[in-house]
């Protein structure tokens, strides 16, 4: 064993204050609970916020839909045409916070109607921890034939 010396204290004494030292924090477990936590909730934040905007994307994607089918079925059965359809899902789409949706509605042919509804991802992210995963921009389309 390497003796070390502090100003001049000699080597036994140095280590009769380390036995002491171990023997009396040996069973001392105060701080452990402190130290776990600081291990583990940054771990457990990420996750809960990644959950948080996992869930939030997912309601508004579903809500997108929801209403780019309806929406366009209205279109189909002739009770709407592009213009007023685009206001009509406009004023269905939730409030989302900054989100700025994008609706547009068509006719690409005779027989056929055609909503899109699309908004920037990091606009509807909730917490924007999450946003990466689903693109740039968060679209729906619906396109139903005329009756």
């Amino acid at each position: 064993m390497l003796a070390v010396r502090f100003h001049g204290a000699p080597p036994a004494r140095i280590s009769g204050i380390r036995r002491i030292f171990r023997r009396r924090f040996r069973g001392d477990e105060t701080g452990v609970a402190a130290v776990e936590a600081a291990l583990v909730l940054p771990l457990f934040v990420g996750i809960l916020l990644g959950i948080i905007d996992f869930g939030g994307l997912f309601y508004l994607k579903h809500e997108m839909n929801v209403v780019a089918n309806e929406v366009s079925r209205s279109m189909a059965l002739g009770y709407l045409n592009p213009t007023e359809a685009e206001s009509r899902a406009g004023a269905m789409l939730p409030d989302w916070g900054t989100a700025k949706f994008t609706v547009t509605a068509s006719m690409p042919s005779s027989d056929e109607v055609k909503l899109v509804i699309s908004v920037p991802t990091e606009q509807a992210a909730l917490v924007n921890f999450a946003a990466f995963s689903f693109g740039d921009t968060m679209s729906v389309a619906s396109i139903k034939r005329k009756d």
